[in-house]
């Protein structure tokens, strides 16, 4: 699967690091930030409504953190 080489406009996908039962993580750099970011890229095939419903949750209360050394959640689709 090929994915974009900018996600969500702002984050700057990079070399891969390793690869999980859900998909594979990327080195990444935050272009508004300047700040080295890990980028979780889950596989196409696992996505669907369950998932979604199981992440819905940490994503609100990400949504509600702010400090330095807590990554904000960005949700991007593939193709999309």
């Amino acid at each position: 699967m090929t994915f974009p080489s900018l996600i969500a406009d702002r984050f700057e996908l990079g070399d891969f690091i390793a690869q999980g039962g859900m998909g594979a993580v990327h080195r990444g750099l935050d272009r508004q930030t300047g700040q080295i970011v890990a980028i979780k890229l889950i596989r196409h095939e696992l996505i669907d409504a369950a998932l979604i419903a199981r992440f819905q949750p940490e994503g609100e209360t990400l949504r509600t953190l702010n400090h330095p050394n807590i990554v904000k959640l960005t949700v991007q689709t593939a193709g999309r």
